[in-house]
């Protein structure tokens, strides 16, 4: 008898297995899941070349994964561990405090993010006026105390330090203060998007102005621009954006470098 109770929990997994195996070979294939909005895998098309290439096994795993028996119960399980961990249902998303919505950081590419300011920096250069470089940081790192006490680091400092290498012909202003200082007067991100609010954008601009000299409109307007670079005056240039899509105005002229 003990030694029957010995293989007993080992018994129930073969039994578990099995009973598994069963149900996802005779369950009808579902094409579409409602609670994830997206297609889900369907039978692996089982070929010679396929089973050499790894290509049959690989879907045959991604079947497996999307059709096993009680899916839908497993999702809410894990959706709701998520809740209960600070992250959102959605993949790569932050259930934060006060009901923002932020995205989890990301991993940048270096070679990119360097490409890209460097391509920027030599177009300054050419066009022979003084420009201007505004990187905006991230929500995450403008809104770390609504963040879940458990989360990954923003490179948003990293970045700066990185650009400010990087640029030799472009000024790169600096509004990080600014945007973490006015946020105690008001809200500078939205709760379910990653932009800033008008008054964000007012600080942008207020942030750009002192840093270039000019005066600058007090309080914030009713109405602003999303996009800061029209603030520009004649004669200078000014890129605004995340650096791998920056857009340069010059003036009243418009110019994106390939």
């Amino acid at each position: 008898m003990k030694k029957l109770y010995s293989f007993l929990p080992a018994l129930i997994f073969l039994v578990f297995l099995g009973v598994m195996a069963l149900l996802l070979l005779f369950s009808p294939v579902r094409d579409y899941s409602e609670n994830e909005k997206r297609y889900l895998a369907g039978r692996p098309e089982v070929t010679v070349s396929g089973i050499l290439e790894g290509e049959t096994q690989e879907q045959l795993e991604k079947f497996t994964a999307d059709q096993v028996p009680g899916r839908d119960f497993f999702v809410g399980v894990n959706a709701y561990w998520n809740l209960a961990t600070g992250r959102n249902g959605a993949q790569d998303i932050y259930h934060c405090k006060q009901g923002y919505l932020i995205n989890a950081p990301k991993t940048y590419n270096e070679k990119i993010f360097t490409d890209n300011l460097t391509k920027f920096d030599q177009f300054a250069a050419q066009l022979g006026v003084p420009a201007d470089l505004m990187m905006v940081p991230s929500t995450g790192y403008l809104m770390e105390e609504v963040l879940p006490t458990f989360h990954g680091t923003y490179d948003d400092d990293q970045l700066y330090d990185k650009a400010e290498q990087i640029l030799q012909n472009t000024r790169l202003v600096d509004v990080r203060q600014a945007l973490l200082e006015g946020k105690e007067t008001g809200q500078i991100c939205y709760r379910t998007d990653h932009h800033l609010t008008s008054y964000g954008n007012y600080l942008l601009y207020r942030a750009y102005q002192i840093a270039q000299g000019a005066p600058y409109l007090p309080g914030m307007p009713m109405r602003w621009p999303a996009t800061m670079g029209s603030t520009a005056p004649p004669g200078r240039a000014a890129a605004t954006g995340s650096p791998s899509r920056i857009r340069w105005r010059c003036g009243t002229a418009e110019f994106s470098p390939r």
